[in-house]
């Protein structure tokens, strides 16, 4: 060690202000990486979380093999520039001899040092390393073996998925996650079989991951049946799993099957076949005449949830089909096939509106109220107020909701009449229309209608007149 050596390797020891030790490491004045190395992995113990990395950087671009030891032993310390520091080491060990290197990782008995161990040798491809690495697989440690596994999905390949399947039997979730997503990718056949037990696991994050994993290798595999044999099988929670897998796969052929899904008991599983389904038209529309065909389907859930695809993929040759069903049996059905129909051309639909107000079906009627709410525009508002005419007390009281929903001032002067009308019904939702509408104007007509004779309906009236004016009763 020189006598310039001895000097700036002091001076630094004996200084006890973190930016002056910085300007030391970065002298540039001496060039010497016999004089700079010690001073390097001196720095390595700086308190200084900058200064560390400071010296991590100039002693990755020395890389000399006097620096490994010290940089491998700070790998125990779980710091944030631990990606840096296995870097810098990686970069050192490459240009030496790496027999002469995997001495010093064996011979290592400090627990966390040998956590980064196999995230080191996972960028060395050569048997030596692999060897090593699968031994790591039965370290007492699971994070060791964790990182293991992880470090042998760079470098290994079909001949030692055995091992990596043995793995799956890990006491430790974090282990068998990682053996998970090793063999999903590699993506070979032979892992389907022990990754579907998996499916029905209980940890969300193992199921995620094994979906993810025999998507990929499906996927590649190109087999279908795989997947559908899985949703033949009893287990509800794999059954569901399976169909996310569908819907991953975003194949054409696989909608016929989950159409029939959609008929499931399974709650959740008709709403992933719904959104498998969608996902998959979105990207190939070539099997869109099967959703067309659901709108007849004699179960009305299939019926649904056809009549919801349709509106989501706005498929404009599907509105004649969606319009003749507006007198479904089922409500729900009727409301799946008014809120697609709003997502068209709103000029077209309103068309198709007022041709079937007149109609003798008290079902299409109030279903043509539900969809000229759902547009809500100008020309919507117009049709709307003509319900208010109509011999159906469900029409004309869903008509008054939904102008009172859309907030249409033009239609104050005719609420306020039907504020007198006969049916207590009527009056009830055209004192809440009023409320939602709220303006000033209909303060006095609500005011003079506080006499009626209906307490539910003098209840609405209040309510309507606390929404417009807090203050109302000031002006009785």
């Amino acid at each position: 060690m020189s006598l310039n050596e001895n000097i700036l390797l002091i001076k630094y020891q004996r200084e006890k202000n973190g930016k002056a030790r910085k300007k030391i490491l970065e002298n540039g004045n001496v060039k010497d990486k016999s004089i700079k190395l010690p001073l390097y992995i001196e720095a390595l113990k700086d308190p200084d979380i900058d200064n560390k990395a400071l010296a991590i950087k100039f002693l990755g671009e020395i890389s000399d093999s006097e620096s490994l030891l010290p940089l491998i032993e700070l790998t125990q310390h779980r710091l944030e520039i631990h990606e840096n520091l296995i870097s810098t080491i990686v970069k050192i060990i490459k240009k030496c001899d790496l027999k002469e290197v995997l001495p010093l990782f064996m011979d290592i008995d400090n627990l966390n040092i040998r956590k980064s161990i196999p995230l080191i040798l996972g960028e060395f491809s050569n048997k030596t390393t692999k060897t090593y690495l699968i031994d790591l697989l039965h370290d007492k440690n699971a994070v060791v073996r964790k990182n293991a596994i992880k470090a042998l999905e760079k470098i290994s390949d079909e001949e030692d998925l055995d091992q990596i399947i043995l793995m799956l039997n890990d006491e430790d979730l974090h282990v068998i996650n990682q053996a998970i997503l090793f063999l999903g990718h590699v993506g070979v056949k032979k892992a389907i079989k022990p990754l579907i037990n998996f499916l029905k696991y209980e940890d969300e994050l193992i199921r995620k991951s094994t979906v993810r994993a025999l998507y990929t290798i499906i996927k590649r595999e190109g087999d279908l049946k795989l997947v559908n044999n899985i949703i033949n099988k009893r287990n509800p929670i794999a059954r569901r799993e399976a169909v996310k897998i569908l819907g991953l796969l975003k194949k054409p052929e696989s909608i016929k099957f989950l159409m029939k899904l959609l008929n499931s008991k399974d709650g959740k599983i008709r709403r992933l076949a719904y959104s498998a389904i969608l996902k998959t038209l979105k990207q190939d529309k070539s099997q869109i005449n099967l959703i067309r065909e659901g709108i007849n389907a004699s179960i009305w859930q299939v019926r649904k949830y056809s009549a919801k695809i349709l509106g989501e993929l706005v498929d404009e040759e599907s509105i004649d089909l969606l319009v003749s069903r507006l007198n479904d049996s089922k409500s729900s059905v009727r409301r799946s096939i008014t809120n697609s129909l709003s997502k068209f051309n709103s000029d077209i639909i309103i068309e198709i509106s007022e041709s079937q107000i007149e109609s003798e079906d008290w079902r299409i009627r109030r279903a043509v109220v539900d969809l000229l709410k759902n547009i809500g525009n100008a020309s919507a508002v117009k049709s709307l107020v003509k319900c208010l005419e109509d011999n159906d007390i469900y029409v004309r009281s869903w008509a008054i909701n939904a102008l009172g929903k859309l907030k249409d001032e033009d239609s104050l002067e005719i609420f306020h009449e039907l504020l007198h009308s006969k049916d207590s019904r009527i009056r009830i939702s055209v004192a809440k229309a009023l409320g939602k509408i709220c303006d000033e104007k209909s303060i006095n007509p609500l005011i003079q209608s506080l006499g009626d004779d209906d307490f539910e309906v003098r209840k609405e009236i209040e309510k309507a007149l606390e929404r417009i004016e807090p203050k109302w009763m000031s002006l009785l």
